[in-house]
């Protein structure tokens, strides 16, 4: 859960750094009201942009992520790599050496239900 957490916020700050380079060069100068490029990913908002600016914010966004998966296969093929210089520690062994009946808590005689009944 810490490798989940730790790579969502280092590539999303990748991701966050290169979109505002990569929607500058695909809007060509084009001005974007400034709700709108917070809200990107409101599908909603950006039907109701002209079609000049829509296709600028989708090129933008993808060639972001484009670019945030190029920075992230490196990353991962060095950490694949990495994993295999990881010792090979054996699995605990203390449950094989037990009984069949001294693994599970059964007791040793028999006893009826009814024992042990407060009365």
């Amino acid at each position: 859960m810490i490798g989940g957490s730790f790579g969502t916020a280092v590539f999303g700050a990748i991701f966050a750094n290169l979109l505002t380079g990569n929607l500058a060069k695909y809007l060509h100068g084009i001005r974007v009201p400034s709700n709108v490029v917070s809200q990107t990913d409101n599908p909603q908002i950006l039907d109701h942009l002209p079609a000049a600016v829509h296709a600028g914010i989708a090129a933008g966004i993808s060639r972001t992520v484009e670019e945030v998966f190029l920075v992230g296969v490196p990353i991962a093929a060095v950490a694949f790599a990495l994993s295999w210089l990881l010792p090979e520690l054996p699995l605990r062994k203390s449950i094989a050496t037990l009984e069949i009946a001294e693994g599970i808590g059964l007791p040793g005689q028999e006893a009826s239900s009814l024992e042990g009944v407060p009365r």
